[in-house]
This record gives C-alpha cells, sequence and structure tokens, in this order.
C-alpha cells in the first residue's frame, strides 16, 4: 500500500484501527492509532500487532517511524520470526529484521539462547550484544558474564566482566575477567582463551594463572605466566 495514501488517510480520520506500510507489508492494528505528520510516526496502544514479512511483534503501546521503518513496542512484548523468538519490556525491530530489547530479555535463535538486562541481535550473521547478567548458550557451551558478544552462527563468544565458561560434556568450567570462546558448529574443537585471574578445572583437575589457552577435546592447556597446577587424588 503507498505511504502517501496512509498519511493522506490519516490526516483525514486522525484514528484508524489499522495501517499497512512500506513495500514488505508491515501490518500495524492497535485499539487505538494516532498519525503524527511533523514527527512521521504513528503511535498504537491497546493490545498492538505488528507484523512485517514473516515476523509478529505485539505489546501494550508502541510508535512506528516511517522514515525508517521501525517499530519499537513495549508492555510485555513477544516477537517470533520463524525459528527466533524473543520477549522483553521493551523490543525494537528495524528494517533489517536487527532487534534491541530492554528489560529481562530471553531470547532463542534456532538452538541459541540469549538471556539478560538489554539484547542485541542481527539475523543477518548472528551477531548480538548482551548486557546485564548476560547469558549465552550454545549447543554444548554456558556462558555468564557482564557483557558478552558473539556471533552465535559460528560460535564465537567474548565475555568480559566476572567471567564463567562451561562445557558438561568436556567436564570443563572455567572463570576469569575475560573469556573467548570458539567453536565450530557440529564439530567438538572448542576454544576458550581466559585472560585476567583465569582460573579453570577439567575432570577435577585444577589450573589458576594470569592467563590460559584450552583446548577442550584434547584436554591441552597452555598457561601465560606463573601459574599453579592442582592434580585431583589418585590422577
Amino acid at each position: 500500500m503507498n505511504k502517501r495514501w496512509i498519511k493522506t488517510a490519516a490526516l483525514a480520520l486522525f484514528v484508524m484501527t489499522t495501517w499497512s506500510v512500506g513495500a514488505v507489508d508491515t501490518t500495524i492494528t492497535a485499539d487505538t492509532l494516532t498519525y503524527n505528520g511533523n514527527e512521521d510516526t504513528a503511535q498504537a496502544k491497546g493490545n498492538v500487532v505488528i507484523t512485517r514479512g514473516t515476523a509478529k511483534m505485539t505489546g501494550a503501546e508502541g510508535i512506528y517511524h516511517f522514515a525508517d521503518q521501525s517499530a519499537t513496542l513495549s508492555g510485555s512484548v513477544s516477537y517470533v520470526d520463524g525459528a527466533t523468538s524473543l520477549t522483553a519490556a521493551t523490543v525494537t525491530a528495524y528494517a533489517d529484521q536487527s532487534l534491541a530489547a530492554s528489560g529481562g530479555v530471553e531470547m532463542h535463535a534456532e538452538d541459541r539462547t540469549l538471556r539478560g538486562a538489554t539484547v542485541t541481535y542481527r539475523p543477518s550473521d548472528g551477531y548480538g550484544t548482551i548486557d546485564g547478567n548476560a547469558y549465552l548458550a550454545v549447543p554444548g557451551t554456558e556462558m555468564t558474564a557482564g557483557h558478552v558478544e558473539a556471533y552465535v552462527n559460528e560460535i564465537r563468544m567474548i565475555g568480559t566482566g566476572g567471567v564463567s565458561l562451561s562445557h558438561p560434556e568436556q567436564a570443563f568450567t572455567a572463570t576469569a575477567d575475560a573469556i573467548t570462546y570458539t567453536q565450530t558448529p557440529g564439530a567438538d574443537d572448542g576454544f576458550a582463551v581466559l585472560t585476567g585471574n583465569a582460573h579453570a578445572v577439567q575432570n577435577g583437575n585444577t589450573l589458576n594463572g594470569p592467563a590460559l589457552e584450552v583446548r577442550l577435546k584434547e584436554q591441552a592447556v597452555e598457561t601465560k605466566g606463573r601459574s599453579t597446577l592442582v592434580i585431583s587424588g589418585g590422577r
């Protein structure tokens, strides 16, 4: 539907129940819709439903910006697009399908889980950031930290601020000021770099040092700086 027609209709009627905008079939439905010509926005209140292509977002109220085709909803927001789902207090969805969410965010992208106070996610390459009690789970591995930055499709994550990493299948846990973890999807080749107050435990053996590099499958560890190895009894 033509954007100019929508603006004209909105000015004439002022309050509508449904608008369709843009070339990608975006539909906004709400109890009340108000168009602001000066700001080129549509305010939606009450049982808001926004669909764009295969994506659907619901919430209590929100705003749509015609200029950049972004939509922000707040109030128990739910977002679903294929294998991607997200819940949060507030969510902004952009024209390129990127998402920015805040307030008790929980997101599932296929078999990956992102959780935190704020989450951003770009589905085109699986890039995401998590802040505030950040939690990221990929197949076989979990990371918690103050901040996590990751490419979840290729399994490459960087955690900073009180980071913990666990890989139950390899009986591996670790903590450090910062941890970078990489793994080939579908392969058991996890590699972790621990920096600052590094502490790693695998099969009961403990290694502490300023920095550690760990190849999980090989159970091989390289230390950086003066380190301490504690071998479990009987080994």
